[in-house]
Parts: structure tokens; C-alpha cells; sequence
């Protein structure tokens, strides 16, 4: 029988799937794509460019029939290629988009929705309840379909040079400055059905988003992101702030009340929402919370090796989700150490 693995990867094969597929000229983009976070988000509003539901993603390319939906950017002539990415990173529009952005960033995917909910779009805004956060399960999907957007630019930087705005000043933001925010790009039309998980920001908020982390509804009268974004992870990750057990019940509260008790996406989020501020090490209320609400089944599966982060992740709130996630693990292991060592001198105090 085949595994879910199997089943999404032959689903998005007969649905307009493109593979990320880099060359021998491309080696260091090959080797980035062994390299993606378990767990991505992607912001969704009505004014957004492309199409996301819980059953696929589909690029603006796609949407408008373009021919180069069903090109994979590495098979393009390297200026187009190269033109496109610019573009798409900096949120120009165009018809031949084909790229979809995710963020490996909690933080930065809450603070991008609320954003989307005060940029005026002509004459309107984007509701709250219209806004979508979806969190997604790379692990059940090919390894080829997403990319970090530095391993595109580094493929790529300098063949568009006749733009003032080019590749290589993004570049140097995302290798050289604090403004990187975990961006991974998938293409063309990729299904995503059964390996994913959704929540309005209206329900995140109603659940308790700014009790959790006040620092998130304060006013952003300059419509900031990027800047916004690096101040937050300045105010929240300056020193370690113990969790209350309020702080836990708010995190868990969000994870199972808004993306759901079922498949396993209620641990991860909660570690996630708990991580927009610094933690202790082996912070109480955090350990005792998990311990309460969480089988050691379920904390065993969740353990960090298939939550790795990597080197291109340099964002605190990801290594804060690694060092949580360690943490329930390290105990989980001692817990079951200790029984085996109890039962142990059990058996031998009975051999006497």
C-alpha cells in the first residue's frame, strides 16, 4: 500500500506540479532542498496574488493560463528567471508570477496577516475573517517542492543587473542583515490536501492572540512589516520571560480551538505560539503544560530531529521553537530512563 507520502506526490503530479529541479551548475540549490523546515506558513487574503485553499496553492501564473506556469525557474533563460524572482520578492505584480512565498516564521506570518489587515487595497481592507493562516507539513510532501528564497538569489543574483532594484540588493538584505524572515517558495500549482491546516486572524485574535503577545496588537500607524518585524524580535527576545500557565492556556487554546485537535497539528503550534518571546531553558509552566495536554506518544513523535531548523534559519523565534521542542524531548527521554532504572531495581531487589 502506498504511504500518504506517495498519494501527495502523485496528486500533485497530475495537477500541474513543477519541481524545483536545479542543475550541476546549481549544486548549492540542489543541496537546499534537503534543507526545509518541517513546518511552513503562508498568509492568504482576498487581495492576495495567487490561489491557497486546504486542497492546493496555485501561482498567479496558473491562475491566468501563463505558458510559464508549467516552467520550472531553473529551466528559464537565466535573465527571465531572474527578472521574475525580482519581481515576486519585491511584490511587483505580474501575470507570469509563478512563485508561491511560505515563511518558516510564526512571528513574522502573524505579524504579515495583521499587516495585510490595514494596508488599504484602493478603497477597501482585507477583513480579519477573510485573512488565512495555513501551517503546512513538509514532510508529506516531495522534497522538491520548495526552495529558500537565498538559494534562488544566489542562483540567480547578478543576471539582472540593468535594474536599478535588482537580485543582489536582496540579496545582501537576507545574507548580511537582520531583514530575513524565512522565506521558502514553492511553484506553479502544488496540491497540498491532507498535509496542511488553516485559521482566520480573526479566530487567532478572538482565541487570545494579544493576551499571548501584547507586543502584536500595538498600533502600526507606518504600515511597517520588515521593520516592524526586527523590533519585535529586539522587544520579545531581549532576555528569557517565563511562560505563566495563562501563557500556555492562551498558546494551546489558539492551536487546538483554531487549526484543530486532530492530525497532530495542536503540539507544534502551541510550541510555536510559545516561542514569539525568549524561554527559559526547560522553562516550568511550558514543561508541566505540554506534560498535561500531550501524550508522551505525541511528544516522543515531535521530537527535534524532524523539527530541525538550519543555518539559513537565523531567526530567534525558530531557534526558541527548536530549544521547546528539545526540551520536551530531553525530559521525555529522562522520564523514561528513570522508570526503566525504577524497574530495574525492582526486579533485582526480588532476585535477592
Amino acid at each position: 500500500m502506498a504511504d500518504k507520502n506517495d498519494f501527495l506526490t502523485s496528486k500533485s503530479a497530475s495537477n500541474g506540479y513543477v519541481r524545483f529541479t536545479p542543475g550541476p551548475s546549481h549544486s548549492d540549490a540542489a543541496l537546499a532542498l534537503k534543507k526545509i523546515p518541517r513546518y511552513l506558513f503562508r498568509v492568504h487574503a482576498p487581495s492576495t496574488s495567487g490561489e491557497t485553499s486546504l486542497e492546493n496553492v496555485v501561482s498567479r501564473a496558473a491562475l491566468c493560463g501563463h505558458a510559464a506556469a508549467d516552467c520550472d525557474i531553473f529551466s528559464m533563460p537565466p535573465g527571465e528567471a531572474a527578472e521574475m524572482l525580482n519581481c515576486h520578492l519585491r511584490g511587483w505584480a505580474r501575470n507570469d508570477d509563478n512563485l508561491m512565498s511560505w515563511t518558516s516564521s510564526l512571528l513574522f506570518a502573524l505579524q504579515y496577516a495583521l499587516y495585510r489587515s490595514i494596508l488599504p487595497r484602493g478603497e477597501l481592507l482585507d477583513n480579519p475573517s477573510d485573512i488565512w493562516i495555513y501551517i503546512l507539513d513538509t514532510r508529506l510532501l516531495s522534497e522538491d517542492s520548495f526552495i529558500p528564497d537565498v538559494a534562488l538569489l544566489d542562483a540567480f543574483v547578478g543576471k539582472d543587473l540593468g535594474r536599478t532594484y535588482n537580485l543582489s540588493k536582496l540579496r545582501y538584505l537576507r545574507r548580511e542583515t537582520s531583514y530575513n524572515f524565512g522565506e521558502y517558495l514553492c511553484q506553479g500549482k502544488l496540491w497540498i490536501e491532507g498535509a496542511c491546516s488553516s485559521a482566520s486572524l480573526q479566530s487567532i485574535m478572538d482565541h487570545g492572540l494579544f493576551r499571548l503577545c501584547p507586543e502584536l496588537g500595538l498600533p502600526n500607524e507606518k504600515l511597517e512589516l520588515a521593520k516592524r518585524v526586527c523590533r519585535l524580535r529586539i522587544q520579545c527576545f531581549a532576555s528569557p520571560t517565563p511562560a505563566t500557565k495563562a501563557d500556555f492556556r492562551f498558546a494551546s487554546t489558539i492551536a487546538q480551538g483554531c487549526f484543530g485537535e486532530e492530525d497532530g497539528w495542536a503540539l507544534p503550534i502551541t510550541a510555536a505560539l510559545l516561542s514569539l518571546r525568549k524561554r527559559p531553558i526547560n522553562d516550568v509552566a511550558i514543561m508541566e503544560g505540554f506534560k498535561a495536554l500531550f501524550s508522551d506518544y505525541e511528544i516522543c513523535k515531535h521530537n527535534l530531529d524532524t523539527l530541525k531548523s538550519f543555518p539559513l534559519d537565523t531567526h530567534p523565534e525558530i531557534h526558541q521553537f527548536s530549544k521547546i521542542v528539545q526540551d520536551l524531548h530531553s525530559d521525555y527521554c529522562t522520564r523514561v530512563l528513570d522508570s526503566v532504572l525504577a524497574t530495574a531495581s525492582k526486579l533485582s531487589l526480588v532476585s535477592l
